[in-house]
């Protein structure tokens, strides 16, 4: 019963017309994709994507950071969010992509294997996080969109104590 109360409201969310919808209610975002699940984020946490040439291990760093490199004077920690979800690693590839975020001075690599496109769509689109994610997982994403893209919540990877080594 709980299911068909969800699948109800999220088919009300989606059928409202574009001329329902009011203006200032549409996201511009990133789509980038790690092995089969691909991610949004907003572009206004989006400094660059690059290309990754090389880096450095750092030891001592919480496993999820792969390592450190050197952007235009500038060094950047790069973290794999399979690891920083707690998933299994695939190790990289030559096709990764360094997708640059950042807030205020605070900024950092999420590897990717494809950054895709950046594009705008109804903020109305965005459903809830689904109870079958878990809650580790779910306070990182804003949601999920009709078609399984996870929209991302960078401040709140930003904010995580993780981040931050002492």
């Amino acid at each position: 019963m709980k299911d068909q109360a969800l699948l109800d409201e999220r088919a009300r969310r989606l059928a409202i017309p574009l001329e329902a919808e009011e203006q200032g209610t549409s996201i511009d975002v990133v789509s980038f994709s790690i092995g089969s699940a691909k991610f949004l984020i907003d572009t206004k946490n989006v400094l660059e994507i690059v290309k990754l040439k090389e880096y450095t291990p750092v030891p001592g760093t919480p496993d999820f950071i792969v390592g450190i490199t050197n952007l235009r004077g500038t060094i950047v920690a790069l973290i794999e969010l399979r690891k920083f979800f707690a998933l299994p690693s695939r190790g990289l590839t030559d096709l990764t992509r360094i997708i640059v975020v950042g807030r205020d001075k605070f900024e950092f690599g999420i590897l990717a294997e494809k950054a895709e496109q950046t594009h705008s769509f109804r903020q109305s689109l965005v459903l809830d996080v689904p109870d079958n994610i878990s809650s580790g997982t779910a306070k990182y994403l804003k949601g999920v969109t009709a078609d399984a893209l996870l929209y991302l919540n960078i401040e709140a990877i930003i904010d995580d104590e993780r981040m931050y080594i002492g």
